[in-house]
């Protein structure tokens, strides 16, 4: 997993794999999942209270850098994100999410 200090390698990550294999561009990849004209990528574990080594201070960046770089977001969230109880962060920043 991910720890505090990754987030910018990440997304550089994902830039030059969007670039590589021209992901904004519908027509080259026909098989690829697009959500309101935007390649979709999915971050999965956030919020989770698990001590998981990164937090939604990091979430929040990749997040919003994703968004940034053109690209539509799907979260894996815990069951219980809409209370913000038992498998989940109290953290209301999830909610913005």
């Amino acid at each position: 997993g991910i720890r505090p200090g990754d987030e910018d390698v990440l997304l550089k990550d994902i830039a030059d794999v969007a670039k590589r294999h021209s992901l904004k561009d519908h027509a080259k990849n026909p098989s690829y999942l697009y959500h309101n004209v935007k390649p979709l990528v999915t971050v999965w574990g956030v919020g989770f209270n698990d001590h998981r080594r990164y937090g939604m201070d990091e979430a929040v960046k990749i997040i919003n850098g994703l968004k940034a770089q053109g690209l539509s977001v799907m979260l894996g969230v815990p069951t219980h994100w809409r209370e913000l109880s038992g498998d989940t962060e109290s953290d209301p920043r999830l909610h913005e999410l």
